[in-house]
Parts: structure tokens; C-alpha cells; sequence
């Protein structure tokens, strides 16, 4: 039997993800396990073999894993943290030795989990991208705001995963015009977040239009596969999600993946600005906490993208994702039984 491991496995996502290789076209029967750091109290994803382990920085992740891999014979590896894609790319080889692949985009690795260097390189490349500043201080906040005073800026940090860190510059008042809520800072905090830490904070032009999400298949560069969707309710994880006709979002992450030679599963976030234009905000060169959706309409890419990176295959065609289809996250209750 053919056996998976996915790290970070108890994500409130993975259950769809690991349904996209249960419910595969080619009919293979999977063993699924998983590893992640917190204890899996509840197997509610469906995993059939779970592994607790450290933290991705901890200096024996990696010999953990790689004991697992070889204890369990496991075939694919598939790493699910972003902060830990380019870990698993420098010892790749160690785990291709014991006979596990590891399902991993590669490419300009380095640029596309860096939201900074990814703003940079792609606007040299003419992917469009939001005006984005560094600041260290408040003063260097202040000569932007500044220089651009009529556009609303955010602040976040160039390595943080999803939304984690991202707040928008601006008072009360402005926060109360907006129809969605937004996550906000104060000038005062503003301020002390400067003084309270020493880092470099990537200050951005704030869209506030519609967010995408495209997940693509692209092999050396080239997309071969891919959908759209529009997310709404989203709170780092959409709560709503739906396939949308790929048009000009779908366009500007094909041009990106060219520029970034990218090879494997990609997922793109993207915002449209008050005029209706998208712009790439962020790349997840992994599988996307929403690509089971595209799997339910019809294109499973988590799949085809194991395919390609263990047996270098490919479809002649790819079906296509069903325009319309839908998906609605929403919380379930567990009860835990502590007695014995």
C-alpha cells in the first residue's frame, strides 16, 4: 500500500486535503498518517497513523521525520508549513536516499516566501504588485505616509505566514466606514510597536476589494493546471469560497510562476484594489488550506501535483474546476470523553 505523511496534519483544513488523495482519479488506495507538534486529541481529519513531534525549527524536526519516514516506509512527504518548505529543500536528498520523496515546490524557493523580496522581484519582472516601503520607525512610517498621502498603508512582516501581522494604519472612524471588518492599529500603537521592536516591517498600499485565491499546477514554470476563487469571510482561512472564470488574477500567477521558475503545487492570494484590480499579495508554494474545493469541482490538483513530483507524469488534459461550485467552512463540536 502506498503510504503519506503530512507534516502540520491536524490543521482544521487537512480533512479536505487528505479527501483529495482518498477520492483520487486513478483509484490508488492511501495509507495516511501525520505529524504535527500539538497532540491529535480527536482524529477529525481522518488521518490512519498520527506522530507528535517538535516544532520545525527544533533541532531534531528533521531526524524525527526522517525516522518516521523510514520506520514506516512512508513513499511521498508533504510538507504543509511554509516556514519549513525551505528546510525540507536542503535535505531532500536524505529522505530520497531511505526511498521517500518529498512533494515540494521548487524554484526561487527563497523570493516567494519572503512577501518583501516576492513585492521587489515581481514588480521588476511587471507582475503587478501594491506600492510597498520598508519602515524600523515610526519616522520612517511617517516620510511615507507622507510622500504618498492618498494611499491607505498597512503594516506587516515580510516572513509571517497568512494574514499574521497584518493590520491596517488608520483610526476608528475610517474602520467604521468599512462594510467588512478589518484588523486596524491606532497611530498611538503604531508608535509603540516601533519602539517595542526591532524589526523591519513591510508598510503596503492597503486594497480593499475582493480576495482571490488561485491554486495552479505549473511544471518548470509553466502553468498546466489551475482554477480561481473567490473567498469571502476570511479570517487568515476563508470561511467562503467559490470557483470563479480565471481571468485577469489567474493571469498575473501565471507570469509570476514564469518569473519565479516555480515547479510543483501553487496557491496565490490575491486583493483587488478600489478599482477592481488584483494584485498578488502573497505565494504559498504548497497545497492552500481551500484547494479541496477545487478538487470537489472536478480538478484535483493536490493529486496531480503528487503525480508529477513521484512518477513525473502528467494528464494529456486537466478537467476543468466547475464554475459556481462552492465551499463553506463552518466550526463542529467534538465532545472529549476524560473519563476511563
Amino acid at each position: 500500500m502506498t503510504k503519506l505523511l503530512f507534516t502540520c496534519a491536524l490543521g482544521e483544513y487537512m480533512k479536505g486535503t487528505i479527501d483529495c488523495f482518498r477520492n483520487n482519479p486513478d483509484g490508488i488506495e492511501f495509507f495516511i498518517e501525520g505529524a504535527d507538534m500539538a497532540p491529535m486529541e480527536f482524529n477529525a481529519v481522518g488521518l490512519d497513523r498520527f506522530f507528535q513531534v517538535p516544532s520545525c525549527i527544533d533541532s531534531h524536526y528533521i531526524d524525527d521525520i526522517l525516522d518516521i519516514c523510514q520506520r514506516e516506509k512512508i513513499t511521498a512527504l508533504f510538507p504543509m508549513n511554509t516556514n519549513e518548505l525551505e528546510i525540507f529543500e536542503a535535505v531532500k536528498d536524505r529522505f530520497e536516499a531511505i526511498g521517500t520523496t518529498v512533494v515540494l515546490t521548487t524554484g526561487r524557493l527563497g523570493i516567494a516566501n519572503d512577501k518583501l523580496r516576492m513585492n521587489l522581484f515581481l514588480s521588476k519582472c511587471g507582475v503587478r504588485q501594491p506600492l510597498t516601503r520598508t519602515a524600523c520607525s515610526y519616522s520612517d512610517y511617517q516620510t511615507v505616509s507622507a510622500r504618498y498621502p492618498k494611499i491607505k498603508l498597512c503594516i506587516k512582516l515580510p516572513h509571517g505566514c497568512g494574514g499574521r501581522g497584518f493590520r491596517v494604519i488608520g483610526d476608528e472612524e475610517y474602520i467604521k466606514e468599512r462594510s467588512q471588518p478589518i484588523s486596524y492599529i491606532s497611530q498611538v500603537e503604531l508608535e509603540k510597536l516601533f519602539k517595542n521592536f526591532d524589526e523591519v516591517f513591510m508598510l503596503q498600499e492597503y486594497l480593499p476589494g475582493t480576495e482571490y485565491t488561485v491554486d495552479v499546477l505549473a511544471v518548470n514554470g509553466k502553468v498546466v493546471a489551475g482554477a480561481t476563487k473567490r473567498n469571502g469571510d476570511v479570517d487568515g482561512i476563508a470561511k467562503r469560497s467559490e470557483i470563479v472564470p480565471n481571468g485577469e488574477a489567474f493571469d498575473q500567477c501565471v507570469k509570476a510562476c514564469e518569473a519565479l521558475s516555480l515547479d510543483g503545487n501553487v496557491g496565490f492570494d490575491l486583493k483587488e484594489n478600489s478599482d477592481g484590480v488584483p494584485y498578488i499579495i502573497d505565494i504559498n508554494p504548497r497545497l492552500t488550506a481551500t484547494v479541496s474545493l477545487i478538487q470537489k469541482a472536478g480538478l484535483n490538483l493536490p493529486y496531480y501535483g503528487y503525480r508529477y513530483k513521484t512518477c513525473g507524469t502528467i494528464p494529456e488534459s486537466f478537467p476543468e474546476a466547475k464554475v459556481g461550485a462552492r465551499l463553506v467552512r463552518q466550526l463542529a463540536d467534538y465532545f472529549i470523553n476524560t473519563e476511563g
